[in-house]
């Protein structure tokens, strides 16, 4: 591996750590080898979506949901 692609991973992995342990994100794994791997998986974030709002102020509804992703 050349070592662009060695400091490419100590980057990706710093960056997993900050996600995991600062902003609280669940790390769904190294979907790199994954059949039909997309950058945006819809139903994932729907429900994200569907859930995170509802500490602050009740659940995002459908509506801005599909607002959100079409524009994703």
């Amino acid at each position: 591996m050349s070592n662009i692609g060695e400091l490419e991973i100590v980057t990706q992995k710093r960056v997993i750590k900050l996600f995991k342990n600062t902003l609280k994100y669940e790390y769904l794994g190294n979907w790199e080898e994954r059949e039909d791997n997309k950058n945006i998986e819809e139903e994932l974030l729907r429900c994200y979506l569907k859930k995170t709002d509802q500490y602050a102020r009740g659940e995002y509804d459908d509506e801005l949901i599909n607002k959100a992703v079409f524009e994703l």
